[in-house]
């Protein structure tokens, strides 16, 4: 190891990893300002972890190589880790982090980029649980699934963090099964999937997410999420811009689905739900907004296939083409008379209190609508999120009226 005044550098020379911790290490061992760089292994390049729970903080692996876990091997433990992964590999799993073996990782501003490997090109986990907040996720790659994270049998709660360009065969973003998901405020942007799940992926799992975002992301078919059996609760989820060959905005092949307060706007699709492709064995949507959402063939907004039931109440459809819905005889929708159709949306944005002119009282309210999500009066530009853009879009309207 050596240091320039500054961080403490370890260069391992690629001759094995250039952290271990194998000897029970507790939240007591706290390693801080570390960077290991060239570290090589077949069971992580830059650490190895096995039953230890030490506390990594402010370090950064880069440029590291292993079998499994590029970055970092854990096997058990409950380590605690805010710190940065870069530019590392796995020639199977795990490009920035391989867990598995019972592990309870704590995760917190923790950086993982521009990692790759076979599957899971920023993380690999199985049987472990993990809590990750406000994370950056970015820039990774999977040759099969899960570009950002793959995740089997294991716990993932997940807040305020960030998916950015991460790209895998099946779950650009995150590729999930047999796994519990709960998930607050993130957002996954310009993800992709050459299949299935631009943003996510899972299937046989319990998804529960509240505020969360999917903006820009691709796949063949769920260019925003995919989800096949199991349970998925959304609430004030955005759902915009997003773009697939069928379902360009989700597909939802969930057991039971339930939507409340989101929105599906500017999705597209070349056939089978522009929005959303609904073909759970019930689906219940309440509240929600789809909006501008375009098929080149059918069913702009809601593409019901089958066996499947999808009920729709009180929500909101304008501007979807070709037509709002289609479907297959072996599936069923309805809606109640609380749900609104227009062939035109809302040309006012700004009227955050519906008054019919945009001054300090719209302002005050979007300010302390700042962060909400889904369909929102505050969402101005119609993003799917109410931020700082919104905002200024709003100033620059004010003393106007509709």
């Amino acid at each position: 190891s050596y240091s320039d005044g500054g961080p403490t550098y370890i260069d391992a020379n690629y001759e094995g990893p250039g952290i271990t911790c194998n000897s029970g290490e507790t939240w007591n061992t706290q390693l801080y300002f570390l960077r290991v760089i060239n570290g090589a292994g077949y069971k992580g390049g830059g650490a190895y972890i096995s039953n230890s729970s030490p506390y990594i903080a402010a370090c950064t692996f880069s440029h590291c190589k292993a079998m499994y876990g590029g970055g970092m091997y854990i096997e058990g433990g409950h380590p605690l880790i805010a710190s940065f992964f870069k530019n590392n590999k796995a020639e199977q799993a795990g490009g920035g982090i391989y867990a598995h073996g019972g592990a309870e990782i704590e995760m917190f501003y923790t950086s993982i980029r521009n990692c790759s490997a076979e599957t899971g090109g920023g993380m690999f986990l199985s049987d472990t649980t993990v809590n990750l907040e406000y994370a950056e996720i970015k820039l990774n790659n999977a040759s099969s699934a899960g570009g950002g994270i793959y995740a089997f049998d294991s716990d993932i709660n997940l807040k305020e963090s960030d998916f950015y360009k991460n790209f895998g065969y099946r779950g650009g973003g995150i590729y999930g099964s047999e796994c519990t998901l709960i998930e607050t405020g993130s957002q996954f942007s310009d993800n992709g999937a050459y299949y299935l799940g631009g943003g996510l992926y899972f299937d046989y799992s319990a998804i529960t997410m509240d505020g969360t975002s999917f903006v820009h992301n691709k796949a063949t078919q769920g260019g925003g999420l995919f989800v096949s059996h199991g349970t998925l609760q959304m609430t004030h989820c955005g759902m915009v811009s997003n773009g697939a060959y069928i379902g360009g905005g989700a597909v939802i092949k969930a057991d039971l689905a339930e939507l409340s307060a989101c929105a599906f706007s500017q999705n597209q699709s070349h056939a089978n739900g522009a929005g959303l492709l609904s073909a759970g064995e019930q689906v219940f949507i309440d509240g929600c907004m789809f909006t501008q959402n375009n098929a080149q063939t059918t069913a702009g907004a809601i593409f019901y296939g089958g066996p499947s039931s999808t009920e729709v109440t009180n929500s909101i459809f304008c501007a979807n083409t070709p037509n709002n819905f289609d479907g297959q005889e072996v599936a069923t929708l309805s809606y109640n008379d609380g749900t609104t159709f227009m062939e035109s949306c809302p040309e006012c944005p700004g009227d955050v209190d519906g008054d019919g002119d945009i001054d300090m009282d719209d302002l005050i309210a979007l300010l302390e609508s700042i962060g909400a999500t889904g369909a929102h009066p505050a969402d101005v530009d119609g993003n799917g999120i109410v931020d700082y853009d919104d905002l200024v879009e709003l100033a620059q309207s004010l003393g106007g009226s509709c």
